[in-house]
């Protein structure tokens, strides 16, 4: 066997690598002794395959668990967890703070009294304040002349329309020009004026003559009259003096009626 080319052999005795042209080792241990002639060192076996895997589980293992000890240690945490806890999920109270409010100008803060404030109907605001609410029989009162206020309109319109084809000129409203004072005598003309002749006109979609239409308006007149003499009646019994009625009568428009 040519030995140039020979591996090389470890030395069983100081465990160092020997030339495989060597026969002896530098410590004197001598390669026949150690194998057979021709023979080579068999190196020694390799662990099983399930051995090397459990070992690099078990290095992962490690390597995770130090990892996790690395960020537990550089969280800050809290001595008391449980109070902790409670004081993220309680709402902070504090005291609340508004911002400050402009400053009115001084025009504002002192406001002009109008043109007979603080009186009311030549009465001073001292005894104005002074004085008792209405009462039930006064509000009665004010509400049935409103009332009777707006049919007497009503049937005013409803005269004009029957006057303008049915009543003589002479006698006719409607003469008045723009910018005249208003017809005053209207209810009387309602009963007293003369009829046109031979005149018809549409009344809710019937055919009607002038007197036909004219009892309609003086039936009409003769039931608001009547709801009138009723609110004369009330205001009498809660006071209302009868030269105190007249004025009454006019605050509401109504004095037209005086002369029906």
């Amino acid at each position: 066997m040519n030995t140039a080319f020979a591996p090389a052999w470890t030395c069983p005795q100081c465990q160092r690598r020997v030339p495989g042209r060597e026969p002896r080792c530098h410590c004197g241990f001598e390669r026949a002794s150690a194998s057979p002639a021709g023979s080579f060192p068999v190196p020694p076996p390799l662990p099983p395959a399930g051995a090397r895997g459990r070992g690099a589980v078990l290095l992962a293992a490690l390597a995770a668990g130090l990892i996790g000890v690395l960020v537990y240690a550089a969280v800050p945490h809290e001595a008391n967890p449980e109070a902790a806890v409670r004081s993220r999920s309680e709402p902070i109270r504090g005291e609340a703070i508004y911002p400050a409010l402009p400053r009115l100008p001084a025009a504002a803060r002192s406001r002009p009294e109008r043109a007979g404030a603080g009186t009311a109907a030549g009465v001073p605001a001292a005894n104005a304040a002074r004085r008792p609410p209405p009462s039930q029989a006064s509000v009665e009162l004010d509400l049935l002349l409103r009332r009777i206020a707006a049919d007497t309109s009503v049937l005013e319109l409803s005269y004009r329309k029957f006057a303008d084809p049915c009543l003589a000129p002479r006698k006719n409203p409607s003469s008045i020009g723009l910018g005249s004072a208003p017809d005053r005598e209207w209810l009387a003309s309602l009963k007293t004026t003369p009829l046109l002749s031979g005149v018809t006109l549409r009344d809710h979609g019937a055919t009607v003559d002038c007197e036909t239409a004219r009892r309609s308006l003086v039936a009409r007149a003769d039931a608001l009259r009547s709801d009138l003499a009723a609110a004369e009646a009330l205001a009498h019994t809660n006071g209302v003096r009868p030269e105190r009625w007249h004025d009454v009568m006019v605050m509401h428009l109504l004095d037209v009626w005086e002369r029906y």
